[in-house]
């Protein structure tokens, strides 16, 4: 019995101080992420919220395309978001466009564009989305 309590004893003295250190940087970074992803689950996050904007109308062989900028500012995703196009002219509604971006991640801005046969640039276009999942 002596001896195997001098080799076990032995043993743990064997371990390089090297290999110490390095289960301590691992074990750090082990509660660093459980206490990181803990926090995250009890964050309160935006739902996603767009902002549109046209940046420019092209005119095409077809018609004429407006180039938008959408904006994702909240801290959720958008999975098939789906924008309408409407070209407004003394209150009625002339011609109408969709657009479908599969994905819009939370804090960024993604581009589409709408096509219509009338020229947007002389009427108002009113732009809105319709509806997104949540992935």
């Amino acid at each position: 019995m002596a001896t195997k309590k001098s080799t076990s004893a032995r043993r743990h003295h064997d371990i390089p101080v090297w290999e110490w250190i390095v289960a301590g940087i691992g074990a750090l970074l082990l509660f660093s992420i459980v206490a990181f992803t803990i926090y995250r689950i009890g964050e309160a996050r935006d739902p996603a919220a767009f902002t549109i904007e046209v940046e420019s109308v092209v005119e095409t062989g077809g018609g004429y395309l407006a180039n938008l900028r959408i904006t994702n500012t909240g801290d959720e995703t958008a999975a098939g978001l789906t924008l309408e196009g409407k070209l407004m002219q003394g209150g009625e509604e002339v011609e109408t466009s969709t657009a479908t971006l599969t994905y819009v991640p939370a804090n960024s801005a993604r581009d589409a564009a709408m096509v219509f046969t009338k020229d947007p640039r002389t009427m108002k276009l009113e732009i809105r989305p319709l509806g997104f999942e949540k992935p």
